[in-house]
């Protein structure tokens, strides 16, 4: 990829960036479905506890606990003087690096648009000092 030209990335970022077709999905919600689902979701809930009945609720419960004791967060290891032991950090020295090339771009300090058939500029963009303004009111 280093080897590869300037012309190679514009086309890369043409392609698959600026020119990618783009689509939105506009999504509002339903109060009236919101109150369905909760409706039923109570009414699944209600269905599972009298289906398992007291007995498979206590299995249940004995499993979430064994569940929740062995995903427990572990506590951090410590040294001797009660810090938290980190795994060592490298020297920003010993981090190889890219090499890199920059380039700094301007931009016009104005534009000029011209309508068809007019003949006339118009500027855009960076506003007029006041010597510049009148100097071309004057000129009008």
């Amino acid at each position: 990829l280093r080897s590869k030209d300037e012309k190679f990335w514009k086309d890369l970022l043409d392609t698959w960036v600026v020119g990618a077709p783009v689509g939105e999905i506009v999504m509002r919600p339903s109060k009236a479905l919101v109150k369905a689902r909760a409706a039923q979701e109570t009414k699944g809930v209600e269905l599972r506890r009298a289906a398992l009945g007291k007995k498979g609720l206590k299995t249940c419960k004995v499993s979430l606990e064994a569940a929740l004791a062995a995903n427990a967060p572990k506590a951090l290891p410590t040294r001797a003087d009660g810090s938290i032991a980190l795994a060592p950090v490298p020297a920003a020295s010993s981090i190889p690096t890219l090499p890199v090339t920059v380039r700094m771009l301007t931009m016009p300090r104005s534009l000029t648009l011209r309508s068809a058939g007019a003949g006339e500029g118009v500027g855009v963009g960076v506003p007029q000092t006041a010597s510049a303004s009148a100097s071309a009111s004057a000129s009008a």
